[in-house]
Parts: C-alpha cells; sequence; structure tokens
C-alpha cells in the first residue's frame, strides 16, 4: 500500500498542491498569464540599426521568444527595436517598450526618472580580457610636454565623443570637475565627433591637443593596426606608443586590477531593464535566461559579449548625472534629465 500510496502521490498531485499552483499561477509547470504577451525590447542602436539587429536580434528577439515564451499560458513573444538618443527616452515615457538595453549612463537616467529595474549586466571581452566595467581615459600625443595633469587641460583643444557618451565625455568631464575644472570655460574648444576613433585620429594628426576615450580605445585601435596620418601626412598604425594617458590611477574589478590604463572611476558596463509597467514574473523569467547563455553560444558569439551577470549597481551614474547636472532633481522626488522640456 505504501508503495501503490506514493504512486499514486506522483500521478495525481494532492489537492493542495493544485492550490498552491492555483494561487501562484502555475499549471502544469506553466504560468498562467491574463496580461499582454507581445513585449518589445529597445536598443541603442550607437552604430546603427543594422549593427544593433546583428549583434542583439538573436539575444532579444530569437532567444527570449524560444526560452522565455513557452513558459506562459498564452505563450509570449519578444521583439526587439533599434532606439536612438531621442526616442530611448520618448518610448520609455509613452511605455511603447517593455525592456531597455541602453549604455550605462543613460540608464542611469531612465531608472531616476522612471523607475526602471536593471535585471542584468553584460559582462564583454576586451582585448582579451573579460570585463563587466569599463572607464575613461585622457591621453595626449606622446611627444606632447605641455599637458601632463587633467590640470593642464586648461586653454587647449580637447576632442571627444559625444557630451552624452559615457566612456569618451561624461567620465572625464566629472574628473575635470573634481579638479575645480570646467569642460565647457576651461579648454580652449571641446569638439564633439560623434566617434573615438577620430579623437584618436585628431589627436595625433595635431588637430587636437587632448583626446577623451574609452579605456582599451586605443589598445583597441592598435590590436586591428588602425592607420593614423601624421601632421607631415605620412600614414603609421596605430600604437599605444604613440601616445602618453594622463593622472593614471588603479582601480579593481571582480578582485583584480583593471587591465587597462585608466583616468577615471569605473564604471558598470550595458544593462538590460525591465520598465515599472513589466509584471514580475516576466521580468524573473527574462532575468533567468540571461542567465543561463554561454559563452560559446550564438547568442553570445553574435552579440561580442562573453555572459550576462547579476545586475550591479548604476547608482554611481546617477551619481555622475547628478554632478554634471544631467539629472535635476524635482520636488516630491524623481528628477528630470538635462535637455528634457520642463
Amino acid at each position: 500500500l505504501a508503495v501503490g500510496g506514493e504512486s499514486m502521490m506522483r500521478s495525481h498531485p494532492p489537492p493542495w498542491f493544485l492550490l498552491v499552483g492555483a494561487v501562484c499561477g502555475l499549471v502544469g509547470g506553466v504560468i498562467q498569464h491574463t496580461g499582454k504577451t507581445d513585449y518589445r525590447i529597445g536598443g541603442l542602436a550607437i552604430n546603427g540599426k543594422e549593427a544593433l539587429e546583428r549583434q542583439m536580434g538573436r539575444t532579444f528577439r530569437d532567444y527570449m521568444t524560444r526560452e522565455v515564451g513557452p513558459l506562459f499560458n498564452p505563450p509570449l513573444t519578444f521583439d526587439m527595436i533599434s532606439l536612438d538618443f531621442v526616442t530611448t527616452y520618448s518610448l520609455v515615457e509613452s511605455a511603447e517598450i517593455d525592456f531597455v538595453y541602453t549604455n550605462p549612463s543613460i540608464y542611469s537616467c531612465i531608472e531616476w526618472q522612471y523607475g526602471s529595474s536593471s535585471l542584468a549586466t553584460l559582462r564583454r571581452k576586451r582585448q582579451g580580457q573579460e570585463l563587466n566595467s569599463f572607464g575613461g581615459i585622457i591621453f595626449v600625443r606622446a611627444d606632447n610636454t605641455e599637458v601632463r595633469s587633467i590640470s593642464d587641460i586648461k586653454d587647449k583643444i580637447v576632442a571627444a565623443a559625444s557630451i552624452s557618451g559615457l566612456g569618451s565625455g561624461q567620465a572625464q568631464w566629472l574628473m575635470m570637475q573634481q579638479k575645480s575644472m570646467s569642460l565647457m570655460q576651461d579648454p580652449k574648444q571641446v569638439v564633439f565627433t560623434s566617434n573615438q576613433g577620430e579623437v584618436v585620429k585628431g589627436v595625433y594628426s595635431g588637430t587636437f591637443d587632448v583626446g577623451f576615450v574609452r579605456t582599451d580605445q586605443i589598445e583597441g585601435m592598435e590590436s586591428r593596426a588602425t592607420p593614423l596620418k601624421g601632421e607631415d601626412g605620412t600614414t603609421v598604425p596605430c600604437k599605444k606608443s604613440l601616445f602618453r594617458y594622463v593622472d593614471v590611477v588603479e582601480r579593481i574589478v571582480d578582485g583584480s586590477p583593471f587591465p587597462f590604463d585608466i583616468t577615471t572611476v569605473l564604471y558598470p558596463e550595458w544593462n538590460l531593464a525591465a520598465l515599472p509597467h513589466v509584471g514580475y514574473h516576466v521580468s524573473r523569467e527574462v532575468q533567468k535566461a540571461l542567465m543561463k547563455i554561454e559563452s560559446w553560444s550564438d547568442e553570445a558569439t553574435n552579440g561580442s559579449y562573453i555572459a550576462w551577470q547579476p545586475s550591479l549597481s548604476y547608482l554611481p551614474l546617477i551619481d555622475m548625472n547628478q554632478r554634471l547636472g544631467t539629472i535635476v532633481p524635482q520636488e516630491g522626488g524623481g528628477g528630470k534629465t538635462g535637455g528634457q522640456g520642463a
């Protein structure tokens, strides 16, 4: 009878088990879902729509629909759309997307203003190093003897990719501010190139005195033998030895020294976040699916990443944006991001 009784319990779960399953929305291992079934993931396409599709389409559309969709009844589907710096904010505000994949600085503004929740942080492979963080470097040409520290940037021509770029703009801007300097008032001129490679090329050619780029940008250009044209018109392959980094500091990541020269604070990599209207069960399953992706998978290979890890804190970026004035606190909590209407 004991054996038979055990067999009956395995074939026919007791009433209390079914009751708990019903309360939790679980029937037969499938989550009963009464909300929307079509979810959209918005991704910031800093290198264009085609590049975003090539890199992240398999992860956010194909993999999520395949791995997360069947866990729900009715099944869920996922789509990915490309965002720019304007539509990132407008589609988040209108709730036309459900999840957002963007750079850390923009994400911190979204979290502050709209209450999004970060689900996971990317782990990338940069010049053979697996990393979950990055920062910025301030650099000059190797023969430049006038700029030895951040304070020497005064009255020089400075180049960065963008005022909204983290590794090539904002991170260095904060370091200047900590030296009681203004990015907009102390340099002779500030040029935004929209491309970090152009910053490096411009510093070497003598067009710019000082450059702001992401950690490992120059090392990456050296590995690809990117050509640089000098003042005399001759072309040489990019080498780190052609430049000198300013005010280099040591930072720790994953318990070890950060493997690249760095001038700034370290900040977490890009992340995927859920907007407030997304239910807990959907967010949870998306997060779990990301953690299952292996480095050898098609998703990781196409996305040029190693894995996803539990989300790092993006509070340091909120603090940075508040200090730079790109997040403006409002009465009653929350805030507006710089450049947005009142």
